[in-house]
């Protein structure tokens, strides 16, 4: 059964923590350096996450038509990761704009990833993505409410963002959900190498964007993909 009190919990995690990351956003202020720290250690975390949990998944199966579906699941997700990234720049939108479309494609991408992945795994590895991607909702929340404050949006349009982004990554988490609860054929591991190949792409484009040449932003990458590795160890 996919439907299962453990596995709304797991989906329901990030769901909050992008809520309260907004919340957060709008209270505090992060100095540029902490932020873009922070940026490369959700990075760590993603790619690792990523490389212990799903990858493993999508590459397991010899038959051909996963294979198939697998590969065109990365084609695909690169390639709407390029054209949204096409159409903000072709359409000239605002910063607050823009980070909404990031985002919502973000969050969805996300709970389609957590929901897909959640229903084959067992024990404490079934958090261990969603932790991963609620670190990374929380932070984007944050970002992007005090960006939108500081190009003048009101609370309102604030608070109305973050429920949007919210029910966005619970929705898809439940389809996810659905999509692995039914069985593991061509749609399955579609579904994740898109999630993969869509997240990866953003991970490259949106947080590893600082050129610097301090040791810190290099470290905080490197300890985010070994505190999840290593948490993948736990049974």
């Amino acid at each position: 059964m996919w439907l299962t009190k453990t596995n709304i919990a797991v989906i329901s995690i990030p769901t909050l923590c992008t809520f309260i990351g907004f919340l957060f956003g709008l209270k505090y202020e992060i100095n540029e350096r902490t932020n873009t720290a922070i940026q490369y250690l959700v990075a760590g975390v993603i790619f690792s996450a990523l490389s212990t949990e799903i990858v493993p998944i999508i590459t397991e199966s010899d038959v051909l038509k996963h294979r198939l579906s697998t590969i065109m699941g990365l084609i695909l997700g690169a390639s709407l990761m390029i054209s949204s990234r096409a159409v903000v720049l072709h359409k000239q939108l605002g910063e607050s704009e823009e980070l909404f479309i990031t985002g919502t494609v973000d969050v969805t991408i996300g709970g389609l990833l957590i929901g897909a992945s959640t229903s084959i795994v067992e024990g404490f590895k079934k958090f261990i993505l969603s932790g991963a991607l609620s670190v990374d909702n929380f932070f984007l929340g944050m970002i992007m409410a005090r960006k939108m404050k500081q190009n003048g949006k009101e609370y309102g349009y604030i608070l109305s963002t973050a429920a949007i982004l919210s029910v966005c990554i619970f929705i898809s988490g439940l389809v996810g959900l659905y999509i692995s609860g039914k069985s593991r054929g061509n749609v399955f591991y579609f579904t994740l190498s898109f999630g993969v190949s869509a997240l990866l792409w953003l991970v490259g484009a949106e947080l590893l964007t600082k050129n610097n040449t301090s040791l810190l932003y290099p470290s905080m990458l490197y300890g985010g993909f070994i505190f999840i590795l290593i948490l993948s160890w736990i049974k």
